[in-house]
């Protein structure tokens, strides 16, 4: 007898939002995957790392079932930050850091050598915005993709990027 797979708990990168695996969720499902996306408020709104980490804890209460939870780009620090729970057996870290208690994203949203050229910031705002989004996050999509998934893009907070990891998942790899 097979053990039941873990249900995958999905975290979704900056400037998006759960809909970012809504193409995904269903081949899990006919793969016999249990699947579901978070949707992080800091996408969106002002809210920071500690908010998306609360909504993350959040999810994982809702079931006592094993889980692994999949953080994609700015997702890793999400799921480093809430994923010390008792019913995680597994992270998955998709194009993203692990980082340790302590670390931020950015210690300076202006510094050329910590936001990338394509990352506009908007100090009024208290935002970031991915400018070139075709070419930087979606150059191997179709242009129908693309063009739906520019549509829903947000600006992510700063806060996101500037709070610190207050708890780790892992063992700290320094």
């Amino acid at each position: 007898m097979t053990e039941p797979l873990p249900e995958l708990v999905l975290v979704h990168g900056a400037w998006h939002g759960a809909w970012a695996w809504e193409q995904l969720l269903p081949v899990l499902a006919e793969r016999g995957w249990t699947a579901s996306a978070v949707d992080l408020p800091s996408s969106g709104s002002k809210a920071g790392l500690l908010a998306d980490g609360e909504v993350l804890r959040a999810r994982l209460e809702e079931t006592d079932a094993p889980k692994v939870v999949v953080g994609h780009s700015y997702g890793g620090t999400v799921i480093t930050q809430a994923g010390a729970h008792e019913s995680v057996v597994g992270l998955a870290y998709i194009c993203a850091a692990r980082p340790d208690i302590g670390d931020v994203v950015w210690t300076d949203p202006h510094s050329p050598d910590q936001v990338p050229y394509w990352i506009r910031v908007d100090d009024g705002e208290e935002a970031s915005f991915a400018e070139d989004s075709k070419k930087i996050l979606y150059n191997d999509c179709s242009d129908e993709v693309t063009a739906a998934a520019q549509a829903r893009l947000r600006g992510q907070s700063l806060a996101s990027f500037l709070e610190p990891v207050t708890a780790a998942a892992c063992a700290p790899h320094r």
